[in-house]
């Protein structure tokens, strides 16, 4: 188990006495069968990253610490996160992010995002769910999230909450 804190240090050993200091760094490190508590405060982070797998027998979880609401401003995005769950975080579109979806999972098989927040895109997306540059998405589970307050940019059709693209077509 690891845990993830706004005033944590990523050269630290990620425990809770211990956290690291950004989710970015936290869900690199994941391999199947381990978690992570993302603590409550504000992150400022645009991560982008391929993750390694879970298993069906031993997931990867990534959730809120019970009882904390961790905010992240920026981008989280996660190629071929299989079997993973996200659960329980709030995701909020920042005003330096590049014209690109706030949250998009492409790729991987048996993944699952609940219970989370994601709004204030100006962008084509809230969350964005696609098959990814290997045209592999698999099974995946959207559910109990609020996906809201997505804004037009500069374009026609940039304003969905859940965009869900096969771009293998």
């Amino acid at each position: 188990t690891y845990y993830v804190a706004p005033d944590g240090s990523d050269a630290g050993p990620g425990t809770r006495r211990h956290p690291f200091g950004s989710i970015g760094h936290a869900l690199r490190r994941l391999r199947h069968g381990q978690r992570l508590f993302v603590r409550g405060g504000t992150y400022h982070e645009r991560v982008k990253l391929v993750a390694a797998p879970g298993r069906p027998d031993a997931r990867i979880r990534v959730r809120n610490y019970p009882g904390e609401r961790p905010l992240l401003r920026g981008q989280l995005w996660i190629g071929d996160p299989s079997y993973w769950t996200i659960r329980g975080l709030r995701l909020r579109w920042d005003a330096d992010n590049p014209d690109e979806p706030l949250v998009r999972l492409y790729g991987g098989t048996g993944w699952r995002l609940t219970r989370s927040e994601i709004w204030g895109s100006r962008s084509t997306s809230g969350l964005q769910v696609d098959d990814g540059p290997r045209n592999n998405l698999g099974r995946w589970l959207v559910k109990g999230n609020c996906i809201h307050d997505t804004f037009p940019t500069d374009a026609l059709n940039q304003d969905h909450n859940l965009y869900v693209g096969d771009m293998s077509a």
